[in-house]
């Protein structure tokens, strides 16, 4: 992947391309940021420029950054390939196909979707997007013991071509905590031009022993525009939906991706956030039963879906939330909503207000927090409505007191 190739990010990028020249390149790097900001994309792409044989000057004015790997050279070639023999991947696996590992038919089995979902999703992708390719369906996953013991084995050994010796680590925030111990020197002292990438989204899952070992790199969220510009760009999408799509992918081009291909999204979420709330207000109504066999049922159904449609939803009825705050404020030329959402939000907007919006936004950061780390879903949403209920009817209170 080249560096033209990743989305924003320009800043990062520089600061990469600057290491390679200045030849101060950390043996040990993490670069931490959000789903879909590009991490993947950033680590191949310097994994690509600091073996590439013939680096190219650039326009900085165009580009952002004065240079970049040529894309052409036997090396280039072989990382976009997958398949250079000095690049090394290690990735969390089940059980059964770390098992799988020792067998003959492994390539097949094991590296060939991983090879197969970084081209297809180029570079941006999830968790849930892995267990999706290799059909885990709710497996647990983990980096083990005897994953750390391949990487020690692989770096181990000479440079096949004379570059750098590199292994991108994805997700070491499921690195087993009794394997960690195996790879503590090695991350430490690796062999002469050895690079370790890790790629990681959360910090506090990640043991502080493997932290103090690595060089922090923040990953910031991407903005709007190069979203919106990449969506129009490589998907093709139309203006509209690349717009709609970015809106709600809160900096994320994998969730942008999501969205932009499934154009029925915006009226799905906005069918549960109406049933959710309107369930929620009506419970007030002294727990009637119906009342709540149908609370249950709705829990239940949203509990049924994956973990990433649950986020998804959240995020979406935290920003419907904001902008009913913003029709509260009369700031409604800030607003960014379909006729649809519009039509709802006339009445709804009104017991949004300074009594619980703070509160509000609060609860379901802590819900989107839970579901991200595989909390029970059922009580999440359960415990929502029973927080919405007070919410809401405390703002209908502020509304007829003024």
């Amino acid at each position: 992947m080249l560096f033209k190739d990743v989305i924003g990010q320009k800043e990062i990028i520089r600061r990469l391309i600057h290491t390679v020249e200045e030849h101060r390149i950390s043996h040990a790097q993490m670069l931490l940021g959000p789903e879909g900001t590009g991490n993947m994309a950033l680590a191949l792409a310097y994994a690509q420029f600091i073996n590439c044989r013939n680096k190219v000057n650039l326009d900085e004015n165009i580009y952002g950054f004065h240079k970049d790997s040529c894309g052409e050279c036997s090396s280039c070639r072989k990382i976009q390939q997958l398949s250079h023999p000095d690049l090394h991947f290690i990735f969390p696996l089940p059980a059964d196909l770390r098992k799988a590992k020792k067998e003959k038919n492994a390539n097949e089995l094991i590296y060939e979707p991983w090879r197969n979902l970084i081209h297809e999703m180029e570079g941006y992708f999830s968790l849930d997007n892995l267990h999706n390719k290799y059909n885990l369906k709710g497996k647990q996953t983990l980096i083990s013991a005897d994953d750390c013991n391949e990487i020690i084995q692989k770096v181990s050994l000479h440079s096949y071509e004379g570059g750098y010796k590199i292994v991108i680590i994805w997700m070491p925030e499921k690195l087993f905590y009794s394997a960690a111990p195996k790879i503590l020197k090695t991350l430490e002292e690796p062999p002469d031009k050895t690079l370790f990438l890790l790629i990681a989204e959360h910090q506090d899952m990640i043991l502080n022993t493997i932290l103090s070992r690595t060089q922090i790199i923040q990953v910031p969220r991407l903005n709007n525009d190069d979203i919106q510009q990449a969506l129009i760009r490589r998907e093709h999408a139309s203006e509209e939906t690349a717009e709609a799509a970015t809106m709600l992918a809160d900096g994320s081009y994998s969730l942008a991706l999501q969205y932009a291909a499934d154009t029925g999204w915006l009226e799905e979420n906005l069918h549960q956030f109406i049933s959710m709330t309107r369930l929620s207000f009506e419970l007030h109504k002294k727990f009637e039963l119906e009342k709540m066999q149908k609370t249950l049922s709705w829990v239940a159904d949203i509990s049924q879906q994956g973990r990433e449609y649950q986020k998804n939803f959240l995020s979406y009825a935290l920003r419907l939330f904001r902008e009913a705050m913003l029709e509260s404020w009369h700031s409604a030329e800030m607003n960014r909503m379909n006729q649809q959402e519009n039509k709802f939000m006339n009445n709804f907007y009104r017991i949004i207000n300074h009594a619980n919006i703070l509160n509000i936004v609060d609860e379901f950061e802590k819900a989107i927090y839970a579901i991200e780390r595989n909390g029970n879903a059922n009580l999440v949403f359960l415990d929502l409505c029973f927080f919405l209920n007070r919410e809401l009817r405390r703002g209908y209170k502020a509304l007829t007191t003024v």
